[in-house]
């Protein structure tokens, strides 16, 4: 006799965001009333913030990123082009993360101009990090990476 146990699959959400907004990713199923001994936020394989024993250690961008202690939601302020990837938010040290959220942030604006003219137009692009344009033109367009900032 074989006895299995279901194991639900998480939940995919996917977000997409500009690159200076706010944003906040949600862990769904945890709620101020569950009982939440040790939660972990990993993004791309990394540990970026943990709630253990009633305190929050922040791993990276401790001053971008906010962890709510309710509802363990968790918000950044501002979202950036590196922040884009998977992330996990993972109760209790399960094996299986309640939710994986594939966060994509839209990088600055690529300006590109002709050099002998004042015309200008921008394309919103989306980039991994590190942001990087190359091309090469003969009819004079250069391309210049202009932060938000």
């Amino acid at each position: 006799m074989t006895i299995g146990i279901y194991v639900p699959d998480p939940i995919v959400n996917h977000v997409l965001a500009d690159a200076g907004q706010n944003v906040t990713l949600e862990c769904p199923g945890v709620t101020e009333r569950s009982v939440v001994s040790r939660l972990v936020w990993r993004a791309n394989d990394y540990q970026i913030v943990e709630y253990g024993s009633q305190s929050i250690t922040y791993f990276v961008h401790h001053n971008r990123i906010i962890l709510s202690d309710k509802n363990f939601t968790l918000f950044f302020r501002p979202v950036q082009s590196e922040d884009s990837g998977e992330y996990q938010c993972i109760v209790n040290s399960r094996n299986i993360p309640e939710v994986i959220v594939n966060l994509t942030v839209q990088a600055d604006e690529l300006l590109i101009r002709k050099s002998s003219s004042r015309h200008f137009f921008t394309l919103p692009s989306i980039f991994q990090d590190p942001p990087r344009a190359l091309w090469q033109s003969t009819s004079g367009l250069e391309g210049l990476f202009l932060p938000k900032y």
